[in-house]
């Protein structure tokens, strides 16, 4: 999507926001996990590629004094040890959860991290990122031919009109 110099023909692409219904904060991270681990399952996709939008560090501000983003730092040196990455990260879909944890966190407390963080699937179709209010932005390559509202909504997401 990014790293292409002359590019002549035009993407065309359907772009939408959703929602995951949760009062509770401190669990969203878990529920967001779970829509999106069955909307994968329903796309029957296994593995994705996280990358910013820049090339920037996906470690910002690790003198953060919130505990919520100490942890998402943690974790995230567990996966990348060197605590400074500006490359992308390939994971398996059993992974999706302590990256949703990491880049909710981060995306929402954290300015100095990449403002767009893409989850791409493998095969391209489709990225979304996740904002600072814990909404999902899906960005469709297919033309509009990914997923239909009502199977979003089956799958228990709710389709959000503005952030």
């Amino acid at each position: 999507m990014f790293d292409v110099l002359n590019f002549e023909n035009k993407i065309e692409t359907e772009n939408f926001s959703v929602r995951v219904p949760n009062n509770n904060l401190e669990n969203h991270p878990e529920k967001l996990t779970e829509k999106i681990k069955s909307l994968l399952d329903f796309l029957n996709v296994k593995e994705l590629i996280i990358i910013s939008h820049l090339k920037l560090d996906f470690f910002g501000n690790l003198e953060h004094d919130f505990p919520k983003v100490i942890n998402a730092y943690k974790k995230l040196s567990e996966y990348l040890p060197n605590k400074s990455f500006k490359e992308a990260i390939e994971l398996d879909k059993s992974e999706i959860g302590n990256f949703v944890e990491i880049f909710f966190w981060l995306e929402r407390c954290d300015p100095s991290i990449p403002e767009y963080v893409f989850w791409f699937d493998k095969n391209e179709k489709f990225c979304f990122y996740l904002c600072k209010y814990g909404n999902i932005h899906f960005i469709d390559l297919t033309k509009g031919n990914l997923i239909t509202e009502n199977e979003l909504k089956n799958l228990g997401f709710e389709l959000d009109d503005e952030d």
